[in-house]
């Protein structure tokens, strides 16, 4: 990730010549140690309790500036961290307790000619989110079908730790192979028009604080 984020910075600044001539410019990345699923194409968001990392770079005259000599301090939610000479990466906790929504990370790059360089960045805290999603584009369905719950962002690194129960119209369903995975049979004699509701509800059972749910409706049109 790290040399990704060295290549991002170089591209950018290519592309811009007027920073060739703006002095030096810090910049920060991070990423978050939450569960995302491999198809997402976001960023992994912290949650209470959760871990990540923080990375500085700092481009000069269009050139990304070595850092390995240069002391740097850390400050999160403005109060001092952690420091060190060529310290370029941070790592982070987020608190135990939700309710902050943001997380306040600082880098002070000391001596650099005769400045100190300084960039922040306020990183999202979030709370797990669950997906659910059916082979169909709409709310109709005309059979049996399987609808499959995606977690997003719970502290975990596999989410076969995580609980999962699931309500038909309010009723647990039988036992299921995978349980992020339901296969919904239509009892015969169901009325047209009928409602279906699928409610999917996932636990971290390491965290008081870790859940979520989400439901999807669907009308049965045969």
């Amino acid at each position: 990730f790290g040399a990704l984020f060295v290549l991002t910075v170089a591209f950018l600044f290519s592309m811009n010549a007027k920073a060739q001539t703006q002095g030096p410019l810090p910049l920060l990345s991070w990423r978050a140690n939450t569960f995302v699923p491999s198809a997402y194409g976001g960023r992994a968001l912290p949650t209470a309790n959760s871990e990540g990392e923080v990375w500085l770079a700092l481009v000069d005259g269009g050139r990304t500036v070595d850092l390995a000599s240069y002391p740097v301090r850390w400050f999160v939610n403005d109060k001092f961290a952690k420091g060190g000479v060529g310290m370029t990466n941070f790592s982070i906790r987020t608190a135990d307790i939700p309710g902050r929504t943001t997380l306040s990370v600082r880098a002070e790059v000391l001596n650099y000619g005769s400045q100190t360089l300084t960039k922040g960045a306020s990183i999202p805290v979030v709370s797990p989110e669950v997906t659910l999603v059916a082979p169909y584009l709409g709310s109709r369905i005309g059979g049996s079908f399987s609808i499959e719950a995606l977690p997003y962002f719970f502290n975990v690194k596999d989410i076969s730790s995580l609980l999962v129960s699931w309500r038909v119209n309010g009723v647990e369903p039988g036992n299921y192979a995978d349980p992020f995975l339901l296969f919904i049979k239509i009892p015969s004699g169901t009325v047209p028009g009928s409602r279906i509701a699928v409610n999917a509800t996932l636990k971290n059972p390491s965290s008081l604080f870790e859940s979520a749910s989400a439901e999807k409706n669907f009308e049965y049109r045969p």
